[in-house]
């Protein structure tokens, strides 16, 4: 009877709250309008789409539940269907609205009258950067671009007031000819949009009024490089003087390739405190001048993310870059860095905070681009920004990779012992794909006295080599064993003992492993250093992968079984110990 009770009774989806049902399809459409309120990154290409919609499905209770919810139906997109539009704002009364524009302009232009009735109810204005669209005739393909002519036609809706304006996208795709000319102008006025929160705009004249920028939180503002036109300092201290609320700060500059203008400050201004100021992000190759007269007149307190992304002369003064730069707005945030990652190539070097440059969790992200056509000491630049900026940070690990592979980017053995006789914090140094004698300018720093006691450095007390570049064959991986152990043997005599991490491949190997049958069972090319790195894992901790044609083997597969049987002996009779560790 419980049974048949069970089989005939209402399904517990079906008999969920309408509150629980709401809540589950408005959290199912966040993932739709994800994309369209991470407009920081610029507008997105594609218009998000309504795949909540599939949850209507269900049932028809939540059906119903659906067509009966307006704040669901809040996303806008303007098209050619005005049926369609009318039935969305009519299903989103009296909720309010985002209004997703699309090229072609024409499409504003027949949507303008139906949405400046409902003008009370934007939220949220944006649209979409290009559509693709696919020529019938020919297999060609073409772009329907965001232009001035398109914002003519939404200029309309800027002229009514719009109370309950949160976000606004304008960030047109201008051509070489708009590129020129003067900043188009909406008529942006504080009256008519009191509650602006969040802006992303290029190529817009910009309001001088204090008020319009008093309430906003988020700032997304196109660095010109008009000659005319340029953005100066000025209009970005004055913005900022006037945003006492605002959280978010990124410019980004998307004409890099450009010549910049010289933009200096015109006039003496105060120090602009922004109390609230969390993310500063300046993208592209942005003039360094530029960015440092920005920075050195902000205080920002709370600053928890610091993405810069300059272009220097390679004669430039790396001392008064940091001065000028980094220290100014960022020396609270990098006085808290415990990592950092270097990476560096023939045009630029990179210093970051995670693994990746581009991880949400990224607090520090400093890209340098050298505007030079020889090829320069790259991780010497960068180095030099480490030994003039994070003197005092607690820093603990620290990780090169190259993808270069220059022979002159090698970090000379005296800097390195200026830098860890101040960087007493730091514990671990990583290598990853870089050249040999990067790695030797490291060890031989590792086994130098100091001058003022004559002591080996205490840090780092681990070193971790991935991969290096350049170990061909068994020669190269000879003599950096033989130098480990030489370094290894200096710092356990001093009583500072090194753990020492190491991950080889044997290129030429490599490369011939795809001719090679995978059946036929062939010796490890590392099986000749066995001894060199058994002497290797004596002198200090030593963990080792290595891999040649289709191997995978540690230090205990190297040898035999009757091989540890006599080092057990010996090790046994001299020390009266067994080296099963080791194995």
């Amino acid at each position: 009877m419980s049974a048949r009770t069970a089989l005939n009774g209402v399904p517990p989806i079906h008999a969920l709250p309408v509150e629980l049902i709401v809540s589950i399809i408005h959290h199912y459409a966040q993932s739709d309008f994800s994309v369209f309120y991470a407009y920081h990154d610029g507008p997105p290409r594609e218009p998000p789409i309504m795949n909540w919609v599939a949850l209507m499905l269900v049932c028809r209770r939540w059906r119903n539940i659906a067509l009966n919810t307006p704040r669901l139906w809040r996303l806008i997109h303007v098209t050619a269907d005005l049926d369609l539009l009318r039935l969305h704002l009519a299903r989103s009364a009296p909720a309010t609205i985002d209004v997703f524009f699309m090229p072609p302009a024409s499409l504003v232009n027949d949507a303008m009258p139906i949405l400046l009735t409902e003008a009370h109810r934007i939220r949220t204005i944006s649209h979409c950067k290009d559509i693709r669209l696919a020529m019938t005739k020919a297999s060609m393909r073409h772009f329907l671009h965001v232009g001035f002519r398109m914002l003519e036609y939404m200029k309309p809706l800027f002229s009514r007031p719009l109370p309950a304006l949160e976000t606004m996208v304008i960030w047109p795709t201008v051509s070489a000819v708009d590129r020129q000319s003067a900043p188009f102008d909406l008529d942006l006025m504080a009256e008519r949009h009191p509650q602006l929160r969040k802006l992303a705009c290029s190529h817009i004249r910009l309001p001088s009024s204090p008020t319009f920028w008093s309430s906003l939180r988020e700032l997304h503002l196109g660095i010109r490089r008009n000659v005319q036109y340029p953005t100066l300092v000025d209009d970005i201290l004055h913005i900022l003087a006037s945003t006492p609320q605002l959280e978010i700060l990124q410019l980004p500059d998307r004409y890099s390739a450009d010549p910049a203008p010289h933009r200096t400050t015109t006039c003496a201004l105060e120090t602009v405190v922004l109390q609230h100021l969390r993310i500063i992000e300046f993208c592209g190759r942005q003039d360094s001048s530029f960015v440092g007269a920005i920075l050195q007149h902000i205080l920002v307190p709370v600053l928890r993310r610091l993405h810069l992304e300059i272009s220097v002369p390679h004669d430039a003064e790396v001392g008064d870059l940091v001065r000028q730069v980094l220290l100014p707005a960022a020396r609270g945030l990098i006085s808290t860095l415990d990592r950092l990652h270097v990476a560096a190539n023939h045009w630029w070097v990179s210093m970051h905070s995670e693994d990746s440059d581009d991880s949400p969790l990224c607090r520090f992200r400093l890209k340098i681009h050298i505007q030079s056509d020889v090829t320069l000491n790259r991780f010497a630049t960068a180095f030099d920004v480490l030994c003039h900026a994070l003197q005092d940070a607690p820093l603990e690990f620290l990780h090169f990779r190259d993808s270069c592979h220059s022979r002159s980017s090698v970090i000379p053995q005296q800097m390195w012992q200026s830098f860890l006789s101040t960087c007493t914090s730091l514990r671990t140094v990583k290598f990853e794909n870089t050249n040999l004698p990067c790695v030797y300018s490291m060890l031989d720093a590792l086994a130098t006295p100091g001058d003022s006691d004559g002591a080996l450095p205490s840090c780092p007390d681990k070193i971790q080599i991935v991969r290096p570049y350049g170990v061909l064959n068994s020669v190269y991986s000879h003599d950096l064993i033989k130098h480990l152990l030489d370094i290894a043997r200096a710092r356990a005599s001093a009583n500072r003992p090194l753990q020492v991490c190491l991950e080889m491949a044997h290129l030429q190997q490599q490369y011939l492993s795809r001719f090679r049958d995978p059946r036929i069972v062939t010796v490890s090319s590392f099986k000749a250093h066995r001894w060199l790195l058994l002497a290797l894992a004596e002198q200090c901790n030593f963990d080792g992968r290595f891999w040649d044609s289709h191997h995978k083997t540690r230090l205990d597969d190297l040898f035999d079984e009757n091989e540890w049987e006599r080092i057990d002996d010996e090790m046994s009779a001299r020390r009266g110990i067994a080296t099963g560790g080791l194995r």
